[in-house]
C-alpha cells in the first residue's frame, strides 16, 4: 500500500468564467497532484466534455495527474452544494475511470446559480487529493 503525505492537496487551476480560487500545491511521494475539471482553460485536448455547466443533466469529466504521470484506478467523487439559499448538499457522484487519468460521471444540477463543487480523489481508501471549485451554472 502506498502511503501518501496527509497534507496532499490539489493544484487549483481557475477557469475564467466558471471557477475561482487558488491553493498552494503540495508534494506527494512522486510529484504534485493536479486535478483538472472539464471547464479549466487550455485542456481541451485532454478533456472532452463541454466547459459550461447547465441546470439539468450534466456529464462531468476530471483529469488527475501526479507530476507528469496520470493517476489511474482511483476512487474519484464529485459533491455539490448550492451557495445561495438552503438547498442541501446533493448526493456524491462517483466518477468512473476511463483510462489515462480521466474520470467521468453523470449528474443533475437542479437549478442555475452559484454552486460549490468538490472533487475528491482516494487510493486504497485514503484521500490523496481534493479540489474545491465555485461554478456558475447556466439555465437550461
Amino acid at each position: 500500500m502506498r502511503v501518501v503525505n496527509s497534507v496532499l492537496c490539489a493544484v487549483i487551476v481557475a477557469a475564467a468564467a466558471v471557477a475561482s480560487g487558488h491553493a498552494q500545491p503540495q508534494r506527494s511521494a512522486t510529484g504534485t497532484l493536479t486535478i483538472l475539471f472539464h471547464s479549466d482553460p487550455g485542456h481541451a485536448e485532454e478533456l472532452k466534455e463541454p466547459a459550461l455547466l447547465k441546470a439539468g443533466d450534466n456529464t462531468f469529466e476530471v483529469l488527475v495527474k501526479d507530476g507528469d504521470k496520470t493517476v489511474d484506478n482511483a476512487d474519484v467523487t464529485l459533491t455539490m452544494h448550492r451557495l445561495q439559499g438552503v438547498t442541501p448538499r446533493l448526493p456524491a457522484i462517483p466518477l468512473k475511470h476511463y483510462g489515462d487519468g480521466v474520470y467521468r460521471g453523470k449528474g443533475v444540477i437542479p437549478t442555475a446559480g452559484s454552486w460549490g463543487l468538490k472533487i475528491s480523489v482516494k487510493k486504497n481508501g485514503v484521500e490523496i487529493g481534493s479540489r474545491e471549485i465555485t461554478a456558475t451554472v447556466n439555465a437550461k
